[in-house]
């Protein structure tokens, strides 16, 4: 003979001063024993309260804990089937954020182990990322470890795929993951600047550096930063003891090839960047078209950099800014006031950075108008302050100067013309 029984029940969980969550659950077993493990026994629990207690039950991020006012759920229920298999379909909901998991749970060597389905949709406010995330991934989960694979996902602009793996059971946590990243946009985690309060003195939160052990091949196809698109960048990143390595990086970028070496610090560490790098071929034209929407100088340029920073808000790290810039131009067109572009056969460039402060040690243009072989020359002197973001520079031409004052983006151009018979008399 069948039997069901089953039992139906509410109670209210208290964790906390005002803090309480509405509990429910449903048992249902085709045994007398309300045993889980007989076939077509169900067990449903779900609850009810405030996103922030619902988070705080299941130890999610902090970001929660501003949710005092938006609702949250969650419903978890469990069929038992042969063989000690049982179904999970469960789901979660926190203020505007979905959480949902679909598969089974087994007996094995290890432990329980749960596999399945599992989808995220995060909006920017509450994402561990920063930006929203909407995707889905398969997931294998035991006492001592998270795998995923098949993973595909929208993250801000861009497109997510990637498999991996994390081990809690070591300390601290170990994440080992193959990422590809389209067409994200990642200017939204630059630090912001407004002309009334300049860059931000908030506290920087690189918290995460210390919280977990990574190792991560990564590659990003088109990535946006600040306005400018890089084709390609891959490579390895790993971070340890509150410090980011990444080294080397290939891009590609507006025609040529950089290799960068980067360097972070942050958890219990002061946060600090050192960035590295050489680059070669760069297409000119389409480097100043992407900073000031109109080729200033088309060359080929090649040179090395190395710049970096400490502080514990964006304001301190970038007014702590220190390095050098070295470029070289091959020959190429060089466009001013004149209809017609200026030839010139080469120019140099090293520029020194101290306490956020780029100025120029020398840079020189070597010209060759065209039907004639004399050569003459132009030089640049400026000096670019990352704390005000502005520009006071100038180029003497033997004929003209010009002069460029204000946002280093979108300064304002004086020219100014001279005779130059009469400097050659002075």
């Amino acid at each position: 003979q069948d039997w069901t029984s089953g039992f139906i029940g509410t109670a209210i969980l208290n964790k906390r001063e005002a803090q309480q969550i509405a509990l429910d659950y449903t048992l249902r077993s085709p045994s007398r024993d309300i045993d889980l493990t007989t076939a077509d026994s169900t067990l449903t629990l779900r609850g009810d309260g405030t996103a922030r207690d619902i988070a705080d039950l299941f130890s999610l991020p902090p970001s929660y804990k501003r949710q005092k006012q938006r609702q949250g759920a969650f419903r978890i229920t469990t069929t038992a089937q042969a063989a000690a298999l049982s179904s999970v379909d469960a789901a979660l909901t926190l203020a505007d954020d979905r959480f949902a998991f679909m598969g089974s749970l087994r007996p094995s060597a290890g432990g329980a182990r749960l596999e399945g389905m599992a989808q995220v949709q995060q909006t920017q406010a509450q994402s561990l990322l920063g930006v929203a995330y909407n995707g889905n991934a398969q997931i294998i989960a035991t006492a001592d470890m998270i795998s995923f694979s098949n993973l595909s996902a929208r993250l801000g602009t861009g497109q997510l795929s990637g498999e991996g793996s994390y081990s809690g059971s070591e300390s601290p946590a170990n994440f080992n993951a193959t990422i590809l990243l389209s067409d994200f946009d990642a200017s939204p985690f630059l630090p912001a600047f407004s002309a009334k309060n300049k860059w931000s003195k908030a506290p920087l939160e690189w918290n995460v550096l210390s919280d977990i052990k990574a190792n991560l091949e990564v590659r990003l196809e088109r990535l946006l930063l600040a306005g400018f698109t890089f084709d390609e960048v891959a490579g390895n990143i790993k971070w340890s003891d509150g410090v980011l390595e990444a080294a080397p990086l290939a891009v590609s970028l507006w025609g040529g090839q950089a290799v960068f070496e980067v360097q972070a610090e942050g958890g219990s560490l002061t946060p600090s960047f050192n960035l590295r790098g050489e680059y070669d071929d760069i297409n000119g034209g389409a480097f100043f078209t992407s900073l000031y929407e109109q080729a200033i100088m088309d060359a080929p340029l090649s040179g090395v950099f190395e710049i970096g920073g400490r502080g514990t808000t964006p304001h301190d790290m970038l007014t702590d800014l220190k390095g050098n810039i070295n470029l070289t131009a091959k020959a190429g067109q060089l466009y001013g006031a004149a209809s017609t572009p200026l030839a010139f056969a080469r120019a140099l460039a090293v520029i020194d950075i101290g306490d956020g402060i780029f100025s120029t040690r020398a840079a020189d243009i070597s010209f060759t108008p065209k039907n004639t072989a004399t050569e003459f020359s132009g030089k640049f002197d400026g000096v670019l302050d990352i704390a005000s973001r502005t520009l006071k520079a100038q180029f003497e031409m033997p004929t003209q100067t010009f002069l460029f004052t204000g946002d280093i983006v979108a300064p304002a151009i004086k020219i100014e013309s001279k005779n130059p018979e009469e400097e050659s008399n002075q």
